[in-house]
């Protein structure tokens, strides 16, 4: 979280948009599966929607350029 509070700042400056952050703990990751390290449905789903508000981001920044 601190990495965070640290980039919110940095991003707003160069006029980016910060999206919600996911945070694991490390009991949520499988180590020994690398091919698929989250076993919990709503994190996987979680983790999917974040990216999907990124791609569509980068995707509205790209339109606007």
């Amino acid at each position: 979280m601190a990495i965070d509070y640290a980039l919110k700042p940095l991003i707003s400056i160069l006029k980016g948009e910060p999206l919600q952050g996911i945070y694991f703990v490390d009991k949520e990751i499988d180590k020994t599966t690398p091919e698929n390290p989250i076993h919990d449905v709503n994190l996987v789903d979680r983790v999917q929607g974040q990216v999907q508000e990124f791609v569509e981001a980068i995707q509205l920044r790209n339109v606007s350029l």
